[in-house]
């Protein structure tokens, strides 16, 4: 085979293998290029994995916090399964002296609760209305069919506006009613609630 005749086969088969390329399907494509995990990836390894840090643990159950964390922030809220709850506002005066409360129901913030299917872990974010850091301190409340139940402090800081998130995780499946309670104060003293009620099922 001469020169002329190997350089006509050699750019052929260019051409037929981008050919190949170019009519492969658009998902086969973006999932070589791109391996952006799935929300449902990322509460998986925020679950199983030891991110964050550990505020209570014992035999039966494990707390964790994960700060203004905002990949398992969003993970958590774009989750279809995430109860949603609201947060009410207390204005406090400077100098000391405490205002009569402000409050403003839906317009405050977002409480969120999140199960996830093992009924083994739940996830939790709040979201205060404010352009300032914060410190959350709430707590969870287990409710377990069995009749037993119990209460673990969660905590959530963060210097700059943002969503503080956590987990608790459990070490058996017993099954019942979890419901998020809790108070963030902002670098200025504000007040936001959860309000009641905000709780799923595990």
């Amino acid at each position: 085979m001469n020169k002329s005749m190997k350089h006509i086969c050699a750019t052929a088969a260019l051409l037929f293998l981008g050919m190949i390329l170019l009519n492969q399907p658009t998902s086969q494509v973006q999932a070589a290029t791109t391996d952006t995990p799935t929300d449902e990836q990322v509460l998986q390894d925020y679950g199983s994995s030891d991110k964050g840090t550990v505020i209570y643990q014992d035999k039966d159950i494990t707390v964790r916090s994960f700060g203004n964390d905002p990949t398992i922030a969003k993970a958590i809220s774009d989750n279809p399964k995430t109860v949603t709850g609201q947060l009410t506002s207390s204005s406090s005066a400077s100098n000391g002296n405490v205002a009569p409360a402000s409050v403003g129901i839906g317009a405050s913030g977002t409480a969120k609760l999140y199960a996830a299917s093992s009924g083994q872990l739940l996830f939790w974010s709040v979201l205060p209305a404010t352009g300032l850091g914060y410190t959350f301190v709430g707590n969870i409340h287990l409710a377990y069919y069995s009749g037993y139940r119990r209460d673990r402090e969660i905590l959530g800081q963060t210097t700059f506006p943002g969503e503080v998130s956590g987990t608790v995780s459990m070490n058996k499946n017993n099954g019942g009613y979890a419901s998020l309670s809790g108070q963030a104060v902002d670098t200025e003293g504000h007040l936001f609630d959860v309000v009641p009620d905000v709780g799923t099922s595990f």
